[in-house]
C-alpha cells in the first residue's frame, strides 16, 4: 500500500513531466480556470453582469497562462528537491502581477469593475514553511522528485522480497505459499482500489491523477493475488490428476 501511494505521487504532482502532460493542460488547468471564474463572479457580482463566463475564462487564461503554472511547478519541485537545506518554499507572484496589470491597461472596461490599486497589496513572494515536515519526510520527498527510477526499484523490492520470503518459509508446501502470497497481494491492492472511491467530490479533480495511479497499482496487485490463488487451484488439480494416474 505504501509503495503504491509513493509511486502514485511520484508519477503525478511530484513529477515535473506531469505538468507538461495533456491531462494537466486539458483537464486540471481548464477545471481550475473555470473555478476561478466562478469565484470571481461570486465575490464581484457586477462582473457577472458585464462579462460572460467565457470572457472571464479567456481573461484568466491570459493573466494565468498554463506556462506560468508550469514554471511555478518546476520552481517548487526544484526547491523541494533541496528541501532539507531550505526552511521555506518561495513562490513568486511577480509574473502574475505583471500579467494582471498589463491586462488592466489593455482592457480598460474591466477597470470599472475591479480596483487596479488592489495589486499593490498582492505580495511579490509567498513563503510556505516546511519546518513542520520532519527531516526524514523532506528527504523522502526529495528522493521521490529526483530519482523515480531508483524509487520504483525500491517499491518492487518491497513487494517481491516479502513474497519471496513467504515461498521460502513454506518451501515444503508451495500451495501454502501461493495462498499466503495471494492473501498478502489482495490485502495490499484491495485498499488501494477502495481508496479511489472514497475521495470527496470537491477534491475529485484535484486528486484524480493520484487516484488513477492508485487504481492502476492496486488493480495489478489484486490481479496478481487472483493469479496466485489460480496457481493454488492449478496445483491441486495437477496433484489430483497425477494421483489418479498412479492409481
Amino acid at each position: 500500500m505504501l509503495g503504491g501511494v509513493i509511486l502514485a505521487l511520484s508519477n503525478s504532482y511530484l513529477n515535473a513531466n506531469f505538468y507538461q502532460d495533456d491531462f494537466f493542460e486539458s483537464v486540471l488547468y481548464e477545471d481550475w480556470v473555470d473555478k476561478i471564474a466562478v469565484n470571481l463572479t461570486e465575490e464581484q457580482p457586477r462582473l457577472a453582469g458585464a462579462f460572460s463566463n467565457e470572457q472571464l475564462v479567456e481573461a484568466i487564461k491570459v493573466v494565468l497562462p498554463i506556462s506560468l503554472l508550469q514554471e511555478t511547478a518546476n520552481s517548487v519541485l526544484n526547491q523541494l528537491r533541496d528541501a532539507p537545506f531550505s526552511p521555506n518554499l518561495i513562490i513568486s507572484n511577480e509574473a502574475l502581477k505583471k500579467n494582471i496589470r498589463s491586462y488592466f491597461l489593455t482592457h480598460k472596461k474591466i477597470i470599472f469593475y475591479l480596483d487596479l490599486t488592489s495589486l499593490d497589496y498582492l505580495a511579490t513572494e509567498v513563503e510556505i514553511s516546511l519546518s513542520e515536515i520532519p527531516y526524514v519526510g523532506q528527504k523522502i520527498i526529495s528522493l521521490m522528485i529526483s530519482n523515480f527510477g531508483f524509487l520504483f526499484k525500491v517499491v518492487i523490492a518491497m513487494l517481491l522480497v516479502p513474497l519471496g520470503l513467504i515461498v521460502v518459509l513454506y518451501r515444503k508446501s508451495f500451495r501454502a505459499g501461493f495462498i499466503r502470497n495471494g492473501i498478502a497481494l489482495l490485502l495490499g491492492g484491495g485498499p488501494l482500489v477502495m481508496l479511489t472511491y472514497l475521495v470527496p467530490g470537491q477534491f475529485y479533480d484535484l486528486l484524480l491523477p493520484i487516484t488513477t495511479y492508485l487504481f492502476k497499482y492496486g488493480g495489478l496487485l489484486v490481479l496478481a493475488g487472483v493469479f496466485s490463488f489460480f496457481c493454488y487451484g492449478l496445483s491441486l488439480w495437477w496433484e489430483r490428476r497425477y494421483s489418479l494416474k498412479i492409481s
